[in-house]
């Protein structure tokens, strides 16, 4: 089978890319509501776990917050790099890092037909000309900055906690582990999304500017 006739699966992987995507990112908003009630205290001993339907001991769901959040985050994550190598097989240059041309953002918003949430509130058909618009593309590391610095708040808080058993100790070391990985990602994000705003406003001052004569 040839490169050209993997575009179409190409095409089709994008969209369950898409909606795996919106899942996750309302499931990150769903849960990271859910532990923050938790942080209050509860009358009963044990709480239904949102989406699943299962009772849970508290201490236990408090002590997995923060592991739940953060696999979130990483799984969410794994969605944008799988996206990112789908647009590249089918030739759009995905650095995140870079500005894309207009005729590849253009390419790129046409094969997505399954835009989620976030992409809908950055939305914005003026090419990102100019720096208050590129600023937009901190949507995604921000949305998950938020929900990361809850899960930090929230292990910090079970770690203080005066009386931790021995499987709360277990829960509390993955969520750990899964913290450092999932903040790692965020940090770099953060980071290549803003050499990709400093490109963008530099070729919009250039066009600005024009050519020399």
């Amino acid at each position: 089978m040839g490169r050209e006739d993997m575009q179409p699966l190409w095409r089709a992987r994008i969209t369950s890319i898409g909606h795996a995507q919106a899942r996750y990112l309302w499931l990150l908003l769903i849960f990271g509501i859910f532990y923050w009630s938790l942080r209050t205290p509860v009358e009963t001993p044990r709480v239904m776990l949102p989406l699943v339907g299962v009772d849970f001991d508290v201490e236990a769901l408090r002590a997995s917050g923060p592991a739940v959040l953060f696999f979130i985050i990483i799984v969410t994550f794994g969605t944008l790099r799988a996206h990112g190598e789908a647009l590249r097989e089918l030739g759009v240059p995905r650095d995140p890092k870079v500005a894309l041309s207009e005729s590849d953002q253009l390419f790129a918003e046409a094969s997505d037909s399954s835009p989620n949430p976030l992409d809908f509130a950055a939305y914005s058909r003026r090419k990102w000309k100019g720096l208050p618009w590129a600023l937009l593309l901190l949507n995604y590391p921000l949305y998950f900055a938020f929900f990361a610095a809850e899960g930090v708040f929230l292990w910090i808080r079970m770690v203080s906690a005066q009386t931790l058993t021995p499987d709360l100790i277990a829960l509390l070391i993955v969520g750990a582990i899964l913290g450092i990985i999932s903040l790692a990602q965020i940090v770099w994000l953060i980071w290549a999304r803003v050499q990709r705003i400093g490109a963008i406003h530099a070729r919009s001052k250039r066009k600005v500017v024009g050519p020399a004569t």
